[in-house]
């Protein structure tokens, strides 16, 4: 009986943990999109240096707090931790999307990368290892975003369709898509062809 009962307390105990864990990552979900509903209000040419400081960093936030949450869902799959994932993939859309339109206005000197993958996928693992590298190498010249394939969410779909991708690894370089794990030294390549200014690392 009290094994029973100290297993039942632990569980609890996980379980309570695992909720605060959930209320955290609202609660920077949720400054992330206040701070993107802040920055679309400033859309004008002479705001681009405030906007494209802000849009930088919060995309960089986004990604940090997205694998923070990638592993808390491997840890304990809670429904709290599944919602918010779905959440902070479509934020990563709606900043891939902001992202493009700054650039019409703002002529900044980025490539975007859009990186599909899945849970279960050794060179998933791989690949993201070398775009962190590579975000490392290149800053705030680099924006990636990344999008769970396995996730049932329509605008995944639509955007899976329109740049042809059919297994993950995949990655999309302003607009061309890349199917297999790509190498550092590729994809260094690929990147530094779509910049005007090439940092050393080019």
């Amino acid at each position: 009986i009290i094994g029973f009962q100290l297993g039942g307390y632990i569980s609890n105990q996980r379980i309570d943990y695992l909720s605060v864990l959930s209320y955290e990552q609202q609660i920077a979900f949720d400054s992330l999109q206040l701070q993107y509903a802040y920055i679309t209000t400033l859309l004008q040419e002479k705001n681009c240096p405030t906007i494209l400081k802000a849009m930088k960093n919060n995309i960089y936030q986004l990604e940090i707090q997205r694998k923070k949450l990638e592993e808390y869902v491997n840890q304990d799959d809670l429904e709290e931790f599944q919602v918010l994932k779905h959440q902070y993939m479509l934020a990563e859309i709606r900043y891939w999307l902001f992202s493009q339109q700054t650039s019409k206005i703002c002529k900044d000197d980025v490539t975007r990368i859009l990186y599909f993958y899945t849970k279960y996928c050794d060179d998933c693992d791989i690949q993201g290892a070398v775009l962190d590298s590579l975000k490392q190498e290149f800053k705030d010249q680099v924006l990636i975003f990344s999008l769970d394939l396995d996730l049932d969410e329509t605008l995944i779909h639509i955007l899976k369709e329109a740049f042809v991708v059919s297994s993950a690894p995949s990655i999309v370089i302003e607009n061309k898509t890349y199917t297999g794990i790509m190498n550092q030294k590729t994809l260094t390549e690929h990147i530094c062809s779509q910049l005007d200014q090439k940092p050393e690392v080019c």
